[in-house]
């Protein structure tokens, strides 16, 4: 019952803090090929590899917990994440009616358009009206990342809407690839557009301006157009209070080996004798020795001759590494099998001693060897820089879920992709 108790109560603090923090969500949508219009015989190379590396991005480092959404035209025409007009609207939709004023949304779209319209695989859909469904809602504050051709002045779109006082405080981004009538560069290297290329290091962490190891709308938006602008010249528009938090992630740094090896720590005095602590050293090594004798005198085994203590040559090896001679006693006389078990039992009472002091010995012995190997390790860092556990990389777990609507995505297709991030 306690356990019960227990569990409900993790789960129920895990809810509130994710509510408190709130939900990324991020619609990435890209589309390559067309089957209408003039984009008929224009088929683009990379949309769906920039949607892939950017839903791989943000599942890995989305911050705090990201729930991504990717919509390309390779997808079965029957899912719900196939980009029609009509998912594109019902998914941005659902997602307005359930989430709250601690949520915020990412929309990437990489495709063609014109005159502030995007154009999905049956028609178009302007982008005004996206900027109205989000603007409408309670969420605190969107990014809008637009990879495409812009054909025409986009006037409508360069001047936001007259919002509320409410309204007005959410924090809005909207990101072009390029100006009016300029097209987006695809770097074939990469395997994506310029833009996205830059999105996805930015997102990576290049784009921490800041080093607080985390990526705002704000610095994503520096970071590709101090890459670009003097390519495509790519244009943001910020409004609103605050900032979003994009991505969270932690750099690592690994440290350098020692030039002088450290196995030599290992050894009793050496580093010690090495540097000239030759004081040092002797005391390390005796003590060492000593603890190690120590072991050894008190680890010994009675005989099995019940008249003398002699040793055999193999016995006095096997003390050292307190190994007992378990043979049975070579008589059959009854006064020695008498005076044997005599003083069997005198030797169980001194065995109880010797086993205290064989402990004793092993712990002073160790505690020795742990001093000279930390101190042979300070030195060692003292001559070839700083080693410590703050050098080694946090430890980063993702646990993600994958959900495919209908069952007919393709194989290798992330529809739905949960991920939460596990930092120690």
């Amino acid at each position: 019952m306690r356990k019960i108790v227990f569990y409900s109560a993790l789960l129920l603090f895990s809810f509130s803090l994710l509510a408190e923090s709130g939900i990324n969500h991020a619609i990435i949508i890209g589309i390559g090929r067309y089957h209408y219009g003039e984009y008929k015989n224009i088929p683009l190379h990379y949309p769906q590899n920039e949607a892939n590396n950017l839903t791989a991005t943000l599942s890995k480092y989305g911050k705090p917990t990201t729930i991504t959404y990717k919509m390309t035209d390779i997808m079965n025409t029957d899912s719900a994440y196939y980009p029609r007009k009509d998912n594109v609207l019902a998914l941005l939709e659902s997602i307005l009616e359930t989430a709250s004023e601690n949520d915020s949304i990412l929309i990437f779209f990489s495709g063609h358009g014109k005159n502030g319209s995007l154009a999905l695989t049956d028609t178009h859909i302007l982008l005004k009206q996206i900027i109205n469904h989000l603007d409408k809602s309670k969420i605190k504050g969107y990014t809008l990342l637009i990879d495409t051709f812009r054909k025409g002045v986009d006037q409508e779109i360069s001047k936001w809407p007259s919002l509320n006082s409410e309204q007005a405080n959410k924090t809005r981004t909207l990101l072009y690839a390029t100006p009016p009538s300029k097209c987006s560069c695809e770097d074939h290297s990469s395997s994506m557009g310029k833009f996205a290329k830059h999105l996805v290091e930015g997102l990576n962490g290049e784009a921490d301006y800041d080093t607080d190891n985390k990526v705002t709308n704000s610095e994503i938006s520096k970071y590709i157009f101090d890459k670009l602008k003097y390519e495509q010249i790519p244009l943001s528009y910020i409004k609103g209070k605050g900032s979003i938090d994009l991505t969270e992630f932690r750099t690592f740094a690994y440290p350098k080996p020692p030039s002088i090896q450290w196995y030599k720590a290992l050894v009793p005095g050496y580093v010690q004798w090495e540097k000239g602590e030759k004081l040092k050293a002797s005391a390390i090594t005796t003590a060492s020795f000593l603890a190690i004798g120590y072991y050894q005198v008190y680890n010994r085994y009675y005989p099995t001759s019940p008249y003398n203590r002699t040793y055999t040559k193999y016995e006095n090896a096997n003390q050292a590494f307190g190994l007992y001679n378990f043979n049975s006693p070579q008589t059959n006389d009854p006064g020695n099998l008498y005076l044997l078990n005599y003083r069997t039992n005198a030797e169980n009472n001194v065995s109880k001693v010797e086993s205290g002091e064989r402990n004793l010995s092993i712990g002073l012995f160790s505690l020795i060897y742990l001093f000279n190997v930390y101190d042979g390790l300070t030195t060692l860092n003292e001559n070839n820089g700083r080693i410590s556990t703050n050098d080694y990389p946090t430890k980063h777990w993702t646990i993600g879920l994958d959900y495919r609507s209908y069952g007919k995505a393709n194989l290798g297709e992330r529809c739905l992709n949960i991920s939460y991030s596990f930092k120690f």
